[in-house]
């Protein structure tokens, strides 16, 4: 009878996502800008026109925390890149 190999429990506790299909919460966003708050970026970013719409999962308690698609932060971030 085979053994199951010995993986450590953080392979599964910390699933790698794949960035095309990530989603990020604004503390996420905070750490990408390398902003100090969370409050900063809900207060000063996401409000932009422009910036890219946040999904929001519903769920039994309303529409859930605002989420961003990862691709669409950072595409949205490298549009102002000074050429």
């Amino acid at each position: 009878m085979s053994q199951s190999p010995n993986i450590s429990p953080t392979v599964f506790d910390n699933p790698m996502i794949p960035l095309e299909i990530a989603l990020w919460d604004a503390k996420t966003i905070a750490t990408y800008l390398r902003r100090d708050s969370v409050k900063s970026v809900l207060e000063t970013v996401v409000v932009v026109p422009g910036f890219p719409r946040p999904v929001r999962i519903p769920t039994t308690r309303g529409p859930g925390q605002p989420r961003w698609k990862a691709v669409e932060v950072i595409a949205y971030v490298e549009s102002f890149q000074v050429q």
